[in-house]
């Protein structure tokens, strides 16, 4: 099962059918209304024939912030990142866009199998800005173990809580998703600059897993 307007990491080339990639086409709204009232014009268009889908070519998803509002898009000048063991690690970073994380408060117990409901505790990107119910954004807040027993004993106290009537969901505001050993570690990237800003600016990380499907329906291409 997916929602319109959702974004997913895919590992092949190509687009599966009723897919896109996110690469700024321009889509006729007459022939998207639907997806044309989720997203309106936030990633490009002009309301009257024309939208546009998001554009993470040579770029990272960033999660949203009042300071990096849905569609923002920036530039990296220079990155330099430090992780939670205090290493100092240079280089160059991808340019990012804002969209909107959320994880699943609902859903299957992920111990293998697939299925058209999502697994508990997964995560996705959405192009618009609110969240479907049984999801929740990513935005560090707590929740009480008693009412998410079953997401508790996925999560723990990873990304925070007491561990005793409180825990946590992963905190991706202004952040980007990683893959790295250390679930949960925190870093972050510097002298990053924003093209609606004009002013450098630090971007954290916050690692999280990665996965991909080795079972389900073939995709075809599109």
């Amino acid at each position: 099962m997916n929602y319109l307007g959702e974004i997913r990491v895919f590992a092949g080339d190509f687009a599966p059918p009723g897919w896109a990639a996110c690469d700024g086409k321009i889509l006729p709204i007459q022939n998207n209304e639907r997806l044309f009232s989720l997203i309106g014009t936030t990633y490009g268009g002009d309301y009257e024939r024309h939208l546009a889908l998001p554009d993470l070519r040579g770029r990272c998803a960033l999660h949203r912030t009042k300071e990096n509002e849905l569609g923002t898009t920036g530039t990296v000048a220079f990155s330099l990142w430090k992780d939670v063991r205090g290493g100092l690690f240079g280089g160059r970073a991808p340019g990012y866009m804002a969209l909107n994380f959320i994880i699943a408060l609902d859903g299957e117990y992920p111990l293998g199998g697939f299925g058209g409901e999502p697994f508990l505790g997964e995560g996705k990107l959405f192009a618009f800005d609110f969240v479907p119910d049984g999801w929740a954004r990513c935005d560090g807040q707590l929740l009480e173990i008693k009412e998410n027993q079953a997401l508790f004993a996925l999560l723990g106290t990873t990304y925070g809580g007491d561990g005793q009537t409180t825990f946590a969901l992963p905190d991706l505001r202004g952040s980007i998703a990683t893959h790295q050993e250390t679930l949960s570690s925190v870093g972050e990237y510097t002298e990053i600059t924003g093209n609606q800003t004009s002013k450098s600016q630090s971007i954290d990380f916050l690692v999280l897993n990665s996965c991909i499907a080795l079972t389900g329906i073939f995709p075809e291409p599109w």
